[in-house]
Formats: structure tokens, C-alpha cells, sequence
């Protein structure tokens, strides 16, 4: 759960070829995501450590959401927790879509073996704008 946040950061390499300048581009944004994920991770991680009382913080097994609950009231701390619960579901929705696109980059690239690729039906090999093979 510490690095949630990070998950993506190997599919930096997916948009390559669609990206001006590859080189410099992906690598300044992983450079400069990563940095501000940090960034963010450790003042909310500070707030938390810093202001919760101990007795709370060893007890719970929410700790972001008893904070928010401790100093804005018990409603914002649920909403906190159900908030995390719909951003995990999207990151998951966010890897089921970025499946085909990886498997087309390591096809392209002669790392998956294209006999079974010419075995798929016809509408399967079929590569659109708006999704990539297998997801097709």
C-alpha cells in the first residue's frame, strides 16, 4: 500500500511512439512524477505521524481516514475512505486497459511470438486507434 501511488510508473515507456522527443520527454516526466508523488507522500505521511495522537495511530487500520475524521469530523473521514476504495478500482481499471497495449509494444518489438498472433481470428489481429490487439 506505500508505493499505491508509484503503480504505473513502468508503463512510462508504453507512449513512447507517440511522444516528440522520447528521450528527454518520458524520461523528465517519470524524473518529475515520481518526485512530486514523493513530495506528496511524504508531507501527508508527516501530517499524519505528526498531528494524530499515538494512542489513535497504533490502533488504527485507517490511519489516513481517523485523521481526517479527528480534525474534520467523522463524515470526511468515511468520504476519505471511500474515495481511496474508487481510486483503487480505477488504478485496476487503468491496468485492465493498458494490457493491450502493452502486449502490441512487446509484439512490435519481437518479444511475443507472432505464431500464435496469426492464429487469432481476424477481428482480434485487427489494430484500430481506439484499442490494441488482444484487446480488440
Amino acid at each position: 500500500m506505500t508505493l499505491w501511488a508509484m503503480l504505473g510508473l513502468e508503463l512510462a515507456t508504453v507512449p513512447a511512439d507517440k511522444v516528440q522527443d522520447p528521450e528527454r520527454t518520458i524520461n523528465r516526466a517519470t524524473l518529475f512524477g515520481t518526485a512530486g508523488a514523493g513530495g506528496i507522500y511524504i508531507l501527508v505521511c508527516s501530517a499524519v505521524v505528526l498531528m494524530l495522537p499515538v494512542a489513535i495511530t497504533s490502533a488504527s487500520a485507517a490511519p489516513f481516514a481517523d485523521f481526517v475524521s479527528v480534525y474534520a469530523g467523522t463524515n470526511a473521514g468515511t468520504a476519505i475512505a471511500a474515495i481511496g476504495a474508487i481510486s483503487a478500482l480505477g488504478a485496476l481499471n487503468g491496468w485492465i486497459m493498458c494490457q493491450g497495449r502493452i502486449t502490441r509494444r512487446f509484439s512490435a518489438r519481437w518479444l511475443v511470438s507472432s505464431s500464435s498472433w496469426a492464429r487469432r481470428p481476424p477481428m482480434a489481429r485487427r489494430a484500430t486507434r481506439i484499442c490494441s490487439p488482444p484487446a480488440c
